[in-house]
C-alpha cells in the first residue's frame, strides 16, 4: 500500500512541535521522497534524514528525475 501526501506529527523530545507531509509512505515502512532537480545535494539528503527521523521511520529512497537517467540514493537511518 502507498500512501501519497502522508501528514506525520514532529515530536522533539516526547513533545509534539509541528506537523508536515511526507511525499510517499510506502508499506508504513519506507518513505519515498521524488525530486526534479539537476543534481542531489547534501540539503536533500538532510531532508530525508529529518523526515526518517520525524517519523521514527529507518529507510527513506531519494528519487532524481531531472536527469536522463534516474539517480536514486538508499538513506538508512540507525543501522
Amino acid at each position: 500500500m502507498v500512501a501519497q501526501q502522508r501528514g506525520v506529527t514532529v515530536m522533539y523530545d516526547g513533545i509534539i512541535v509541528g506537523d508536515h507531509a511526507v511525499e510517499l509512505l510506502v508499506q508504513e515502512t519506507v518513505i519515498v521522497e521524488p525530486k526534479a532537480i539537476k543534481a542531489v545535494a547534501d540539503i536533500h539528503r538532510a531532508q530525508c534524514t529529518n523526515r526518517l527521523r520525524a517519523t521514527g521511520l529507518q529507510v527513506c529512497l531519494l528519487l532524481n528525475f531531472g536527469n536522463p537517467r534516474l539517480v536514486l540514493r538508499r538513506i538508512v537511518l540507525g543501522l
